[in-house]
């Protein structure tokens, strides 16, 4: 139970403990502008969840972006790394072609063999290299709408654990026994 449970009991909590973090995280600069500034602490805490989705967001644009054009430039270069690759197998067969000549001739029989296995084992491997890629693309797919509610778990988390701190610590020392609370300093 302990081995199947815990995962899943720390992915469904996930985007609470990621919000709590968030919140602890940004809280010192919500106190500040809310006594400095004097603004509720609940516009404070809009302002600076939005604040923290754009630079989110715009650090994973950022990485978005390098990661497309070094692909883009990987995806260009692939001919010439194709035409080196088929030069340097050519190169090798010419020079392999001297010794397979010299050799007799069941032994050329049995390398033909090998060299006609090794094509049929490297046909399949290739061929069913686009099985797996569409299944993670399926998954990739199917996890989609589970990370865009997590992510909006999270970020209500966050505003929630930052603008209803009094209330969640009113409601935490209402429930929690003495002990406890001299404890953990509640």
């Amino acid at each position: 139970i302990v081995i199947f449970g815990i995962p899943k009991f720390l992915a469904f909590f996930m985007p609470f403990i990621i919000g709590w973090v968030i919140s602890r995280m940004s809280n010192p600069l919500v106190v500040f502008l809310e006594e400095k500034m004097k603004i509720k602490r609940k516009a404070v805490t809009v302002f600076v969840m939005a604040t923290v989705v754009v630079l989110v967001s715009t650090v994973f644009y950022i990485a978005i972006s390098i990661l497309v054009q070094q692909l883009i430039g990987v995806v260009g270069s692939l001919p010439d790394i194709w035409k080196a690759i088929e030069l340097d197998i050519s190169n090798l067969g010419k020079s392999m072609n001297v010794i397979y000549k010299g050799l007799p001739s069941n032994v050329r029989d049995g390398l033909a063999s090998f060299s006609d296995s090794v094509d049929v084992y490297i046909n399949k491997v290739v061929s069913g290299m686009s099985k797996p890629t569409m299944a993670a693309v399926g998954n990739f797919a199917k996890n989609l709408p589970s990370a865009i509610i997590g992510i909006i778990m999270c970020l209500l988390s966050a505003f929630f654990f930052i603008a209803e701190k009094d209330y969640l610590n009113n409601l935490l020392r209402k429930y929690t026994p003495k002990s406890m609370q001299e404890k953990w300093h509640i």
